[in-house]
């Protein structure tokens, strides 16, 4: 059972009132927009589900002070509006919404997608940005083994990132494998995409290690993915998630039956609380080892390298395919487009810039953090 607060009109609330309730939710409502805000801070709901516009609510203004408010701003929240106000709730969902859903809604809609958003309150891990985070329903799981493939330079650890840093927006400790990049690299390659990881760093919610330490000098390549299993068995006293961004020259010299025990164990360390995210350069990892990773997944995204076309210019971009995410209805393809932008980061607090898929041109790419 989630809690969910309403702010909507007397009539608007009656309608959501027999939606949620009649799916087990707690259900706190307001009409009023100015109460709003204070009534979302002291709950502390699972969801916000807010109209654009009824009498005494502006709904923008309530979502700006939802997200301008550091005690509020992970709490997803899905837009309400009218049929003729569509260019409102883009607005909306571009100012930190994370869906919007048109009145009269067909019978089931809602429902779907407010099972998606609670996904956000702590059963899954998102990455900051929502319209990213739509394109994986909602974030990744916990509990299960997320894979994130592709390329050289498609964008895996950008993805890494964010994930490992929208794991603490909703209170989770991370520790985060790295390989090729000392920890303050790694520290200052994320403060430029607007994760400043210090303050988690000095609380001890985030630690970073190195994955070029776990190969050793004994040149038993197998061994090395045992010490990191080691390594992380101990590690997980103490965090909710760890990534291990960049596992391919390990997966490559340990070969594919030690390769493939190492994922399975690390499908069992995955709990309710817990999980596992690996990222791998598909073109160089054996197919075989990338398909029991696969099968042992319950999440799934693989990234494209490509460009976009900005004016004379051509921009690198990342196409991004959420092929499976465990707990979800996901039954195709859900794919999105994203560029790193650090001067949006500087400005918005945020790095990845959605763009249009129809610009979308396969090829090379600078995109490599």
């Amino acid at each position: 059972m989630a809690k969910i607060v309403v702010v909507d009109d007397d009539r608007g609330r009656d309608v959501l009132d027999l939606v949620l309730v009649g799916e087990g939710h707690q259900v706190l409502g307001t009409c009023d927009g100015a109460a709003a805000h204070d009534l979302v801070a002291r709950e502390k709901p699972n969801l916000v589900v807010l109209t654009i516009m009824a009498p005494n609510i502006n709904g923008l203004e309530v979502l700006q002070g939802l997200k301008a408010d550091q005690e509020t701003r992970s709490i997803p929240v899905i837009i309400l509006n009218e049929e003729d106000g569509v260019q409102d709730a883009e607005r909306a969902v571009r100012g930190g919404a994370l869906d919007y859903v048109i009145k009269p809604w067909p019978p089931g809609r809602l429902e779907d997608r407010i099972r998606i958003a609670l996904t956000r309150s702590g059963a899954a891990i998102p990455t900051g940005n929502d319209l990213i985070d739509r394109a994986m329903m909602g974030g990744i799981t916990m509990g299960n083994l997320t894979q994130v493939d592709g390329a050289a330079g498609s964008g895996k650890s950008v993805i890494c990132q964010h994930l490992a840093y929208g794991a603490l927006l909703v209170e989770q400790r991370v520790a985060y494998y790295v390989q090729g990049v000392t920890s303050g690299e790694l520290t200052d390659r994320m403060g430029t995409l607007g994760l400043d990881i210090s303050p988690s760093m000095e609380d001890g919610e985030f630690s970073i290690y190195s994955l070029d330490e776990f190969a050793g000098d004994d040149g038993e390549a197998a061994s090395a993915l045992d010490r990191l299993r080691k390594h992380m068995e101990t590690v997980f006293a103490n965090v909710d998630i760890i990534v291990l961004d960049g596992l391919t020259g390990l997966v490559n010299g340990a070969g594919t039956v030690p390769s493939a025990s190492f994922f399975t164990e690390c499908r069992f360390f995955c709990s309710p609380k817990t999980a596992v995210i690996i990222s791998l350069d598909a073109t160089h990892v054996d197919p075989s080892v990338l398909g029991h990773l696969e099968e042992m997944a319950g999440n799934h995204v693989s990234l494209q390298v490509g460009s976009f076309a900005d004016g004379a210019e051509n921009q690198a971009l990342s196409k991004m395919l959420t092929i499976k995410v465990k707990g979800t209805t996901l039954r195709t393809n859900s794919i999105i487009c994203f560029a790193v932008d650090p001067e949006l980061a500087r400005s918005m607090d945020m790095s990845l810039k959605v763009l249009p898929e129809a610009g979308f041109r396969p090829g090379s790419s600078s995109i490599s953090r």
